[in-house]
């Protein structure tokens, strides 16, 4: 469905347990996407580019959004990560310049390499005690981030 620009509304059934590299890339009809908890992995680029998306949900059992997942989509936010969400790929939300919060559960164990690289609007982060580890730039060129706080509990 990769340039699909008119593609506004996307349902995902239960059988589905990963997007696919770049399935929705560019299709920037999306305003909203719902992923439901049988899909495990988003792989790289699955929504890269889809530059109106402003809300998304991840429901409990996604486990790892790959590289790039959601680059330059910058009508995002606000992203909430439930517990089951483990890994964080490189770049992932790399140039999402509205996202002003972002919400982060035990159970996330490592954060890559530029994931919320240009996420201008982003104020502050609470990293919790699951975090394991925190690539070059995860936070980089976040030019409005004032603070960043990590759990009395992680000591890695």
């Amino acid at each position: 469905f990769a340039g699909c620009v008119g593609l506004s509304e996307v349902t995902i059934s239960e059988s589905v347990t990963k997007i696919d590299e770049s399935a929705f890339n560019g299709c920037n009809g999306l305003d909203s996407m719902y992923i439901p908890g049988n899909v495990t992995i988003l792989n790289n680029y699955a929504f890269a580019g889809c530059k109106n998306i402003s809300n998304i949900t991840f429901e409990q059992g996604v486990k790892t959004i790959n590289h790039y997942a959601f680059e330059g989509c910058s009508s995002i936010n606000k992203l909430e990560f439930p517990s089951s969400v483990t890994y964080l790929g490189y770049y992932a939300f790399n140039g999402c310049t509205s996202v002003q919060g972002i919400t982060f559960s035990e159970g996330l164990d490592g954060i890559g390499n530029g994931t919320f690289y240009k996420c201008t609007s982003l104020k502050s982060v609470y990293i919790p005690a699951s975090v394991n580890g925190i690539g070059i730039g995860a936070f980089g060129l976040c030019s409005n981030l004032e603070s960043i706080n990590v759990s009395e509990e992680n000591t890695k």
